[in-house]
């Protein structure tokens, strides 16, 4: 059997990868059929995808709803690594990072909390409503590609009277059981279901319509990374803009999938970037703040997160 080109394999991944946000508990017989690959040849790209960790995801991420709100909290203890592991145990806590920079701590949180009280408090450099998570579609793309791209879309942009749509709120009406379930796989969509439905004595039944309720109620997520998110750096830009659509669009251009998180005034982005494009990437966003694309922005390095 002649071996696959590598770039031929890595956009059959990104096919693969780019299935899941829209489909997250598809069986790997219809994925193939899907993307046209054979079915052992899917399951296998998988499982390599997740062993190297080029492939993140699906995951969930709530909407903002009436009765249920998030807070995105930037944050800075005298002892962050132990703050980390510490916050593990908060059941309040979506996700959180340890980071190094303008903030040594990220924390996503599902109500307010008195972080002063906590050992080591120092400061709180932010604090804002969760409005949404945004990830892009999947596509392939070198970093040279993808940063001409960038700069083309940036000498497109001219500033204009901002405009902040309202997106639809609604009310949170899950009960017990779809709280359950969307604890249980809101990490990890691909796990196997039924020791899952079996470990937290949930019916299938119950799951199957708890599946219809999500884009109601939750944004779904597949991040990938070519080379293994191991392999880049992953910064975390805090962005102060009028213009967060033209943001997120100069981001996804990026080979590597960033995480934009809109809260208020400011774009919480995470994006991987490979040591070789640091710079330039760096330049992009000098050039966004240049233009008046974006006003302020800061930035931190994440060393480790858990969600």
């Amino acid at each position: 059997m002649a071996k696959i080109p590598k770039v031929q394999r890595t956009k059959d991944y990104c096919r693969i990868a780019g299935q899941l946000s829209d489909h997250p508990f598809i069986q790997v017989n219809n994925l193939a059929k899907k993307v046209r690959l054979h079915r052992n040849t899917v399951s296998r790209y998988m499982k390599k995808m997740y062993s190297h960790r080029k492939l993140i995801g699906p995951w969930m991420s709530l909407k903002p709803h009436t009765n249920y709100t998030e807070y995105v909290n930037l944050l800075n203890f005298a002892d962050p690594l132990c703050m980390y592991e510490e916050l593990k145990e908060f059941s309040r806590i979506m996700y959180h990072a340890v980071t190094f920079g303008h903030w040594n701590t990220v924390a996503i949180t599902n109500q307010l909390m008195d972080f002063f009280q906590l050992t080591g408090f120092q400061s709180v450099v932010y604090q804002g409503v969760k409005e949404y998570v945004y990830t892009p579609e999947i596509e392939y793309s070198t970093w040279d590609h993808s940063l001409k791209r960038m700069r083309k879309k940036l000498s497109q942009f001219t500033p204009f009277t901002p405009e902040y749509p309202n997106g639809n709120v609604t009310s949170m009406d899950w009960g017990n059981d779809q709280w359950e379930l969307f604890n249980a796989f809101k990490s990890n969509m691909r796990q196997n279901i039924m020791p899952v439905l079996r470990r937290i004595n949930v019916r299938y039944e119950t799951f199957a319509e708890w599946k219809k309720t999500l884009k109601n109620h939750c944004t779904i997520h597949t991040e990938f990374y070519p080379q293994g998110v191991s392999t880049y750096a992953n910064y975390c830009f805090l962005i102060s803009t009028e213009y967060p659509h033209w943001v997120k669009s100069v981001f996804s251009m990026l080979p590597t999938t960033p995480v934009v998180i809109g809260t208020g005034d400011h774009v919480l982005v995470f994006v991987k970037v490979s040591s070789a494009a640091t710079e330039e990437m760096i330049s992009v966003i000098r050039s966004m703040k240049k233009r008046k694309m974006i006003n302020q922005v800061t930035h931190a390095i994440v060393e480790q997160d858990y969600r």
